[in-house]
């Protein structure tokens, strides 16, 4: 029995001597890994973002050519065909303006995170707060100008 406690007591021990003994840094925040790793990974996603939507175009303009000559074929007549595939503008200009209210909230928010030093979990909840507000101030236009 003895022999058992001294086997616990040498590896709580040496459990706790080679914690204390470590040498490397505990806060990962501190020199700038963070900022670092988040570089890496917001420009990998905006390359695989970029290559996804320039493959997205070319494939709706291959099949959106092929059905509009699918329609030409089968005899319906080229104003319909043009008509059925062309974007409206109402549209459009939706598009345009969700993408400048989602930037200005994510713009807002990189301007108060960066004010905010340091770079944490706080960070994080500025970022989607700013968005949130960017998206109800989206919201908030578009229903104001359905109901005129």
């Amino acid at each position: 029995m003895a022999k058992n406690m001294k086997r616990k007591f040498v590896t709580v021990a040496s459990f706790f001597v080679s914690s204390a003994a470590s040498a490397q840094n505990q806060d990962r925040f501190s020199d700038g890994e963070l900022r670092f790793e988040s570089m890496h990974i917001i420009g990998a996603f905006f390359n695989i973002t970029l290559i996804a939507t320039i493959v997205f175009i070319f494939v709706k303009l291959f099949l959106d050519n092929h059905i509009k000559n699918k329609l030409l074929d089968k005899g319906a007549p080229q104003d319909l065909a043009i008509q059925l595939l062309q974007p409206s503008a109402k549209n459009d200009k939706r598009v345009t303006i969700k993408w400048v209210f989602i930037l200005t909230g994510l713009g807002i928010g990189l301007l108060v995170a960066n004010y905010t030093q340091p770079i944490g979990i706080h960070s994080i909840a500025i970022m989607c707060l700013s968005l949130a507000a960017g998206f109800l101030g989206y919201f908030l236009f578009i229903n104001g100008n359905d109901k005129k």
